[in-house]
C-alpha cells in the first residue's frame, strides 16, 4: 500500500507541475499515468481507480476530476504558491 500511495503521488506531483492545481481531465490524468506507470489500458484504468480510491482524485463529471492535494504537503505548497501567483495555469 505504501508503494501504491508513492506512485499516485508521483502521478499528482507531475499534474501540478505541468500546471493543474484544482481541476484536471481525464485525458490529462491518463497522460500522467503513462508517464509515470506505462501504456496498457488496463494499467491506465487500474491506476485511476486508485487515485479515486485513495482519494487523491474525486470525479466531478465524466471527463472532469478534482484534485485533492491535501494529502501530499509539497505538493500543496507547490499549488498554494501558483495560487498566489494566478489561479490554474492550465486550461481544460
Amino acid at each position: 500500500m505504501k508503494d501504491t500511495n508513492k506512485k499516485c503521488q508521483e502521478i499528482l506531483e507531475l499534474l501540478v507541475k505541468q500546471g493543474f492545481t484544482f481541476q484536471v481531465g481525464e485525458s490529462e490524468i491518463d497522460k500522467a499515468i503513462t508517464t509515470i506507470r506505462g501504456l496498457d489500458p488496463r494499467t491506465i484504468c487500474n491506476w485511476k481507480r486508485a487515485l479515486e480510491t485513495l482519494g487523491y482524485i474525486q470525479k466531478l463529471s465524466a471527463k472532469l476530476f478534482k484534485l485533492d492535494l491535501a494529502k501530499t504537503p509539497e505538493l500543496l505548497t507547490i499549488a498554494i504558491t501558483r495560487e498566489e501567483e494566478k489561479r490554474q495555469t492550465k486550461l481544460l
